[in-house]
C-alpha cells in the first residue's frame, strides 16, 4: 500500500501567519499544560507549522526544508525530529529512534524522506522524562 506523500508550496506559504495562529491556540488549549514546549525560534516554529498543515500526513523532507527557509532563513535542511526530543511535540519520521517514531498513529509506516506531525497529543514518552 503506498502512502501519499504530501507537499509544500507557495500556497501554504502564504497561509503562514493564520496556520501558526491557529496551531498555537490550539498548543495554549491542549498541550502547554500537558509539558509540550512552542519551538524557541523562527526555524523550528517553521517546521512545526508546515507540518501542522498535512497533521497526521507524511510530509516530503524537502519541501519541509524549502518553506522552512523562504519563511525564516537559514538552512534547507530540515530536522524537525527536534521538535519532539526538545519540545514535546509527537513528531514521526522514517529514520533513526524506536518503531513508535518511524510510524504513524494509524500504524502506517512513514515513506523515506519524510516527517509528520502525528497527532496534537504530547509525543508518547514525554511523561516518562
Amino acid at each position: 500500500m503506498s502512502v501519499e506523500i504530501c507537499v509544500l508550496d507557495d500556497s501554504h506559504i502564504k497561509r503562514f501567519e493564520e496556520q501558526k495562529a491557529w496551531l498555537h491556540g490550539m498548543w495554549e488549549k491542549d498541550l502547554e499544560a500537558q509539558g509540550v514546549k512552542w519551538p524557541g525560534g523562527p526555524v523550528a516554529i517553521s517546521w512545526l507549522v508546515g507540518l501542522s498543515f498535512f497533521l497526521e500526513r507524511p510530509v516530503d523532507k524537502n519541501s519541509l526544508g524549502l518553506f522552512a527557509n523562504k519563511i525564516a532563513g537559514g538552512s534547507t535542511d530540515a530536522q524537525a525530529r527536534h521538535l519532539r526530543s526538545k519540545y514535546g511535540w509527537y513528531i514521526v519520521s522514517d529514520g533513526r529512534g524506536p518503531p513508535e517514531y518511524r510510524r504513524l498513529v494509524n500504524g502506517t509506516h512513514m515513506p523515506k524522506g519524510t516527517y509528520a506531525l502525528a497527532s496534537l497529543r504530547p509525543e508518547p514518552n514525554l511523561c516518562a522524562r
